[in-house]
């Protein structure tokens, strides 16, 4: 099934964040697919938001390792993926802890100790992020996830592949 859609006739004009070298003949699925990478560019949070991202991760890396110094520390989500909004928060996923409440709550009181984030909740037992801390970035106040477990294969759901 193949249709074709111009979207210059269907809004009068052309979206700002749309790339002048999209084909108008390409199947409907393959232009969705364009005008959302198109989208996220346009909506790319600015240089000084990733900026303040990448220093809040390396932080709080720091802090658990600190810590727990054999904890391996991987971004997840969407800042591994590339789809970042500018209201997108950090997912991080620590491999080689036993997510005790003992490990919970000296990674809570390390995360705060070093600015780098107020823990609001912990959560056990999630069907997709098992055991994980919730809360937000000191600096800017965006969501804050540290999912928690003793190998990151455990966590296949979070596509390892994406791990970094």
């Amino acid at each position: 099934f193949h249709r074709t859609f111009d979207f210059l006739s269907a809004v009068g004009k052309e979206a700002e964040w749309a790339s002048a070298d999209r084909d108008p003949r390409a199947h409907l699925g393959l232009q969705l697919h364009v005008e959302i990478l198109d989208w996220l560019r346009y909506i790319r949070p600015t240089d000084g938001e990733l900026c303040a991202r990448a220093m809040a991760i390396r932080t709080a890396r720091a802090a658990i390792q600190k810590v727990y110094s054999h904890a391996v520390v991987h971004v997840i989500g969407s800042m591994a993926t590339g789809m970042i909004l500018p209201e997108s928060g950090i997912d991080l996923l620590v491999t080689h802890l036993q997510p005790t409440t003992q490990v919970v709550g000296s990674l809570t009181a390390a995360l705060l100790q070093q600015g780098v984030a107020f823990v609001s909740n912990v959560v056990e037992g999630h069907p997709v992020f098992g055991t994980h801390l919730v809360g937000k970035l000191r600096e800017t106040r965006l969501p804050l996830r540290v999912v928690l477990c003793q190998d990151e294969r455990e966590r296949g759901v979070l596509r390892p592949d994406l791990l970094n």
